[in-house]
């Protein structure tokens, strides 16, 4: 049988010091869509630590859940893989009408991104 690596973010993968995030709001290069913000700043390091945030007004507790379980599987799928070392916050400014569409604009969203920074 195959040994499979259990595929999830590893804790170093996500950013949760104060002082990062204070540096990637004052200093990061942001990018918006109608659905998502995006803060985005280089890091010293050769793999992407990123964070989510969403508003309590975005809906109940188990859409907004599940509009984090959406962004971290993008990630997952995306971003994760790659050796680029950014810091990323993904803000969530509203509800997704189906996991597709939102998957296209985060998609869209950090294409942008790249090709702004020339990876």
């Amino acid at each position: 049988m195959i040994s499979r690596r259990k595929e999830e973010s590893k804790r170093k993968e996500r950013l949760g010091k104060r002082e990062d995030f204070q540096r990637l709001l004052h200093n990061g290069k942001r990018y918006h869509s109608d659905q998502y913000s995006l803060i985005v700043l280089r890091n010293d390091l050769n793999y992407v630590r990123y964070a989510l945030s969403i508003k309590k007004n975005v809906g109940n507790a188990v859409s907004r859940n599940y509009e984090k379980r959406l962004c971290r599987e993008f990630i997952r799928r995306e971003i994760i893989g790659e050796k680029m070392g950014y810091d990323v916050l993904i803000i969530i400014k509203d509800r997704s009408e189906n996991f597709s569409k939102s998957y296209d604009s985060l998609y869209k969203l950090f294409r942008s991104f790249e090709t702004c920074a020339k990876l």
